[in-house]
C-alpha cells in the first residue's frame, strides 16, 4: 500500500499528521484528491470538506474536517493543508448552525458600517457553507 505523509495544520495546533492513501480538499476551481507521488503543488482552498482515507480506494475514513480556506503544499510524498480555521465534521450540529445562520441573517441590518457588513456577509456565507458540507457529508455516510 502506498501511502504520503498528510498534515492538517490550524493557526492555533497541528490538528492531524499521519499516513494517508487519499485525501481530498476543496480547491477554489472544485474538490480535488492528493494521492502518493503526486505532482508537486500549491492549491487555494476554499471553504469546505478535507477528508482524509486510509488507502487510495477511499475504503477506510481516516477522519473529515470542514475548514473555512486555506492553503495546500503538495508534493510526491507529502500534502500539508494550512487552513484558516478548522472544525471536526462530527462536531458540526445542523440544527445549530441552522439558528446560527437564522441569528446572522437577521442581524444584518443592524449594522451601519459598510465593513460590519461585509464581516456579516462573510460570515453567512461561510454558515452557509458549513451546513452543506455537513448535509453532503451526513448523505454521503448515510448509505
Amino acid at each position: 500500500m502506498t501511502t504520503f505523509t498528510f498534515s492538517l495544520i490550524a493557526p492555533e495546533s497541528k490538528v492531524m499528521e499521519g499516513p494517508a492513501g487519499l485525501a481530498t480538499m476543496p480547491g477554489v476551481t472544485g474538490e480535488f484528491g492528493v494521492g502518493a507521488a503526486h505532482e508537486a503543488l500549491i492549491a487555494v482552498l476554499d471553504p469546505g470538506v478535507v477528508r482524509v482515507y486510509e488507502t487510495f480506494a477511499a475504503d477506510t475514513d481516516a477522519g473529515a474536517w470542514f475548514i473555512t480556506g486555506g492553503y495546500a503544499d503538495i508534493g510526491p510524498a507529502h500534502c500539508t493543508v494550512l487552513a484558516d480555521a478548522v472544525e471536526p465534521m462530527a462536531d458540526l450540529d445542523l440544527a445549530d448552525l441552522r439558528q446560527k445562520l437564522k441569528n446572522l441573517t437577521e442581524d444584518l441590518d443592524l449594522y451601519e458600517e459598510e465593513a460590519d457588513k461585509r464581516r456579516v456577509r462573510r460570515d453567512i456565507a461561510l454558515m452557509r457553507a458549513r451546513i452543506r458540507a455537513v448535509e453532503f457529508y451526513r448523505a454521503s455516510h448515510a448509505a
